[in-house]
């Protein structure tokens, strides 16, 4: 008898002890469709760009870019990228961040956008001293990016440290566009988890911080020595 109870008390403590152990189904689904619903956000967010960009890169290409020209196509880019900030926000439903340091997948989409920014409205920079309209433009595009790049930050907790390895190419363009607070913003991310990735970002602190010092076609000039440097720090982060 005594056998008995002791092993009913014993599988019961095991077996309680295991379920408080694993994560809940509930649990783990709920973390996956706030991951597919983000995807969606950036997905519609990269439709838009692909329809907006190519057309900015043209007037700019053209060297006939005008405040006409110019100015819807850059209002529909920070349209874009307002929306995309709004559907992010609209996703917070608690205040606890997910644990997962990095979503992968994510995290390339997002630094594609940025990267597909970045480019397409540098053809316009010939153009500041003929438009000079084009700069208070740009400089709403860097509040719409940064505001969504932080709504995605507080979603996903650390997944702009990816975010940022994967844009140090483009470190330069963003300081071309003068986009002082996203810059800004991924600095302060690879700074903050410093200390958890130390060894894996120290290099690539330094060289975000050459592009608040440095000209455009000096960190340019950089990357292709970094190339092979990053891809390793791409899989040790990974």
């Amino acid at each position: 008898m005594f056998f008995v109870r002791f092993f009913a008390l014993f599988l019961f403590f095991a077996v309680f002890g295991i379920a408080s152990s694993v994560p809940s189904v509930a649990a783990v689904q709920k973390r996956q469709d706030r991951i597919t619903d983000i995807e969606g956000v950036f997905n519609t967010l990269k439709s838009s760009t692909d329809t907006i960009l190519p057309q900015i890169t043209s007037a700019g290409q053209s060297g006939n870019a005008s405040a006409a020209t110019v100015t819807p196509l850059i209002n529909e880019l920070t349209a874009a990228f307002n929306t995309a900030s709004s559907s992010l926000a609209s996703l917070r439903t608690s205040n606890r961040k997910a644990r997962r340091q990095s979503e992968p997948e994510i995290s390339l989409l997002v630094a594609g956008i940025v990267t597909d920014v970045t480019q397409s409205l540098d053809t316009l920079l010939a153009d500041l001293s003929i438009v000079p309209e084009i700069a208070p433009l740009l400089a709403g595009v860097d509040v719409a990016l940064n505001a969504t790049l932080a709504g995605l930050e507080i979603l996903l907790a650390g997944v702009l440290t990816l975010v940022s390895v994967l844009l140090v190419n483009v470190s330069g363009l963003l300081e071309s566009l003068s986009f002082g607070l996203t810059l800004a913003s991924l600095v302060s991310i690879s700074l903050q988890y410093d200390s958890t990735f130390s060894s894996k970002l120290l290099g690539l602190q330094s060289l975000f911080k050459l592009s608040f010092n440095s000209k455009r076609s000096d960190i340019l000039g950089r990357q292709k020595d970094h190339s092979n440097f990053i891809a390793r720090s791409m899989e040790a982060v990974i």
